[in-house]
């Protein structure tokens, strides 16, 4: 389990992210998860209904992911939603993933570490935890895509 952070890095929110993923449907583990203390509920709520609150923030946060109807279906978005869908909600494994996406390995480490950004940027913004600014260029992801080519509700991965 990873320790309770007060104030979390870009890095370090993204890695209790990552974490709450891999342990998606263990109430136990996410009842006691960092991540736990930052879901909206009342005061004196359980830490069990904590976890289930974080479960649904989660499963919310990738299903936001999901790209509107008419979006092509060999798109960037579908790919990074359908990563988060088959390895988190469905629970593939990694090689399973890479199968039915019919992607390489190295693909996948990009696709998947873009897509955790994205979730962790919702959860953040959701949860307005105060993450430490970073200035231009430090772990500024940019898109192949121009301004022209993405779609309407296109976000920057990592919250810019």
């Amino acid at each position: 389990m990873i320790e309770r952070v007060t104030s979390p890095t870009p890095g370090q929110f993204e890695e209790l992210v990552r974490d709450a993923l891999h342990h998606l449907y263990d109430m136990s583990y996410l009842q006691t998860h960092p991540l736990a203390q930052l879901v909206d509920s009342p005061s004196g709520t359980s830490s069990a209904f904590r976890g289930k609150l974080l479960l649904q923030a989660l499963l919310n946060a990738i299903a936001s992911l999901r790209p509107p109807r008419g979006t092509a279906s060999d798109s960037h978005a579908w790919r990074t939603y359908r990563l988060l869908e088959l390895r988190y909600i469905e629970g593939l494994r990694v090689s399973d993933a890479l199968g039915q996406l019919a992607l390489s390995k190295a693909q996948y480490t990009r696709d998947h570490a873009l897509a955790l950004k994205a979730v962790a940027s919702l959860l953040n913004d959701r949860w307005r935890v105060a993450l430490p600014s970073i200035p231009p260029g430090d772990g500024h992801v940019e898109s192949r895509e121009s301004p022209a080519q993405r779609p309407l509700n296109w976000r920057w991965p990592c919250g810019f």
